[in-house]
């Protein structure tokens, strides 16, 4: 399960807290999806230490968004979903949620299975 908050993949928690009226409810959707994840180590691989990201603002601005109508909104309402989860319990598995946002990115780049694949490492 990946953490919205704290976790390995975007380790934004002081970051999130202290500007999270500035940052869109879509932001940490784009940080942490799959894709992101991919496209950070494919392009920044020289960067990562023993396999960790640790993002820079150049990075964030870097990552890609192909914006197609109603995928954004529906991306929204899921971040919007574990947001609510995790202020209830920081604990709750969202892992179903976060899956659902994957899939939602990689329609929005209309990756195949194979390239599904490619980025979620199983290929």
């Amino acid at each position: 399960m990946r953490k919205w908050w704290n976790g390995r993949h975007a380790r934004l928690r002081g970051v999130w807290e202290t500007v999270r009226v500035q940052i869109p409810p879509f932001a940490p959707a784009l940080i942490n999806s799959k894709i992101s994840i991919y496209f950070i180590k494919q392009k920044y691989s020289s960067s990562s230490y023993n396999g960790g990201i640790n993002f820079t603002k150049d990075m964030i601005k870097s990552l890609p968004f192909v914006k197609k109508s109603g995928l954004s909104e529906k991306i929204v309402e899921k971040v919007k979903q574990i947001m609510a989860s995790k202020s209830e319990n920081s604990f709750t598995d969202t892992s179903e949620l976060e899956n659902e946002i994957d899939v939602l990115m990689y329609e929005s780049f209309s990756l195949s299975a194979e390239e599904i694949a490619i980025v979620e490492g199983r290929a």
